[in-house]
């Protein structure tokens, strides 16, 4: 009779421990805002919030071209354009409730030209003033598939007058450049709008 084997010790378990990974530190505030993948279009709005706003207002833009704009050929066309449901999440208590931009000839433009200026605009604040403001020649560019406009100008009269202003707009670019190549052109363009006024 074989003497009973005694049982062997099992291997001892040895626990693994996780190393906790470091807390990110939270960033809030203007850091977190100007951090945050925003859209291109948005991204104007975030990066004038460092030019110290009076008032900052967004809007859906509207613009029409008579007659329409094509992709390569040059015709003199009637500009104008309005925003429209504004929100104004900076101001001083009294928002835009209004913007308008005065209707205008432009020489010899194409849908692949930049606006030509200057431009005049009218805005109706919530209190019943209004203001005038003048802008400069827009700046452009190509972000994915938004072409941005950019102009600056001031206040020429009215509420806020003598304080800077920033326009940007934004409107689609696959979009715009099938309404060209139509026989009647752009006639419509809708997009995005922020305008900004900040302190003299």
């Amino acid at each position: 009779m074989e003497p009973a084997k005694a049982a062997e010790a099992e291997p001892a378990k040895v626990e693994e421990t996780k190393a906790e990974a470091p807390e990110e530190a939270t960033v809030w505030g203007e850091e977190s805002l100007m951090q945050a993948d925003f859209p291109p279009e948005m991204k104007k709005a975030a990066d004038a919030l460092t030019l110290d706003p009076r008032v900052l207002c967004a809007g859906g833009l509207t613009q029409t071209h008579e007659p329409g704009l094509l992709l390569v050929t040059n015709r003199d066309t009637r500009v104008s354009a309005q925003l429209q449901s504004i929100a104004c999440p900076i101001s001083d208590g009294v928002v835009m409730k209004t913007v308008s931009l005065a209707a205008r000839t432009v020489k010899g433009a194409t849908c692949l030209t930049k606006p030509e200026g200057p431009a005049t605009a009218t805005v109706g604040w919530s209190n019943g003033e209004s203001s005038v403001l003048e802008l400069k020649d827009a700046g452009a560019s190509v972000e994915g598939d938004l072409r941005v406009f950019t102009s600056q100008g001031r206040v020429a009269s009215g509420r806020h007058q003598g304080h800077a202003v920033l326009l940007s707009t934004s409107v689609p670019l696959t979009a715009s450049l099938a309404a060209c190549m139509q026989e009647s052109g752009l006639t419509a363009s809708t997009g995005i709008a922020t305008l900004t006024l900040t302190a003299p």
